[in-house]
């Protein structure tokens, strides 16, 4: 599924909103494997059935780095664990349908990769745009 050549993989937390295929979504503790061609998402420890999805290098339309407001709860968490990071890395893919639907995928590296993902991002020629952007509760008007 994910192409074979130079694959990175990237652990951290993942929030997932698919409306393309279906209103489906999750959250939890994921890996975002990185290669030229696309990006696979997908849930660890043994729930990669409920949520998994790889997502080609054509169809993301936005990437960048958001960071939450400072009285939040992940702003928290990150101060309380280590090797939780507070900016998150934002895929967006192209609105399909009259419904302008999008998949939208804010993922938190651990370790505080987010530099690195954006990195390897611009190097394989993923439309990245590095202005950090405050994350929101809705993403409609947005983009």
């Amino acid at each position: 599924m994910v192409d074979e050549i130079e694959l990175v993989k990237f652990a951290g937390g993942m929030v997932a909103s698919g409306r393309i295929e279906g209103h489906v979504g999750w959250r939890g503790s994921s890996t975002a494997i990185v290669g030229k061609e696309g990006i696979e998402f997908a849930l660890d420890h043994g729930f990669r059935w409920i949520g998994h999805r790889y997502v080609q290098q054509t169809d993301l339309a936005y990437i960048y780095p958001v960071k939450p407001r400072l009285a939040s709860l992940s702003s928290l968490i990150a101060a309380i664990v280590p090797r939780v990071s507070n900016t998150a890395v934002r895929f967006v893919t192209h609105p399909v349908s009259t419904f302008k639907d999008r998949d939208d995928y804010v993922f938190y590296p651990y370790w505080g990769e987010a530099g690195k993902l954006l990195d390897l991002l611009e190097a394989f020629g993923y439309p990245v745009d590095r202005r950090l952007r405050i994350r929101r509760l809705l993403w409609e008007d947005e983009v």
